[in-house]
């Protein structure tokens, strides 16, 4: 590998981009990329959608192959960076290779980036307009879905969590997670929500006119049951009675509660 010109060139397509600052970086391509943020600490990745669908997205093993060689190149500083591979399944796989995008999660670099890219040193990714399906880490991982229903799976770490727009299907694993509703279009699921963990609702965009001084909680979030017997959340933007769902915790763990107890374990974030 050799280094020209503020980013690195080998001799096959890997491209290589490296940003000190914080940036707002999106995918060029579908394959071959190794996008790095570099050293600032708010780096966004947008996604980029291919043939009419979403992307896939899952952090690599800090002990596997393909992190010792980012490492070996610089890429990485230690194990706790963050390192991602990012594919769509509907794409056509390289001839040269006779691999899928499955079959090569493993493999070394150069051949692993022949059906998909990688991206390291990022703080937050953005979904595309169709459903992606994103998978974190064990550090604290920020993902914003953006539109499209998506599937969200969190692990470890504090996450901050935002489907966007479409009905989300959300995983916060481990940690106090925080939640974000930032659309009225679509019911996400949460399927692990808990109160020992510490995670939060964070209701703040959709409301327009809450004084946290002398606003009624109960004109503006409501709990429900839907059709299937699950919990839901419901918000009334302006406190005036009109209500939206926005949300259903999930029976997987049997989870319910009450307005009063959101309210004690400080789970709704109004500003």
């Amino acid at each position: 590998i050799e280094v020209t010109d503020g980013g690195l060139v080998t001799e096959t397509t890997i491209t290589v981009e490296v940003h000190q600052d914080d940036n707002i970086i999106t995918e060029s391509n579908v394959v071959g990329e190794l996008l790095n943020a570099g050293d600032g600490d708010a780096d966004v990745l947008q996604l980029t959608a291919y043939e009419g669908r979403g992307r896939i997205i899952g952090s690599i093993n800090s002990y596997g192959e393909q992190f010792g060689e980012l490492f070996n190149q610089n890429l990485v500083a230690d194990r706790d960076a963050s390192a991602i591979r990012i594919y769509s399944s509907n794409y056509e796989v390289d001839e040269s290779t006779g691999l899928t995008a499955r079959e090569t999660r493993d493999a070394e670099l150069d051949v692993a980036l022949t059906s998909a890219n990688f991206a390291v040193n990022f703080e937050v990714v953005v979904g595309t307009e169709y459903y992606d399906t994103l998978f974190g880490s064990n550090a604290s991982d920020t993902f914003y879905g953006g539109a499209g229903s998506d599937f969200i799976h969190t692990r470890g770490g504090d996450d901050v969590i935002s489907g966007g727009d479409g009905s989300d299907n959300i995983f916060g694993g481990t940690g106090a997670d925080t939640f974000v509703f930032d659309s009225l279009d679509g019911v996400d699921r949460l399927r692990d929500f808990s109160f020992e963990e510490g995670d939060q609702l964070d209701i703040s965009a959709l409301l327009s006119n809450f004084d946290a001084d002398i606003s009624a909680v109960a004109d503006y979030v409501a709990l429900g049951v839907n059709a299937n017997g699950e919990q839901t959340l419901a918000i009334s933007a302006n406190g005036d009675g009109n209500f939206v769902d926005i949300a259903t915790f999930a029976d997987d763990d049997g989870f319910t509660t009450s307005l009063a107890e959101l309210q004690q374990n400080n789970a709704l974030l109004f500003a």
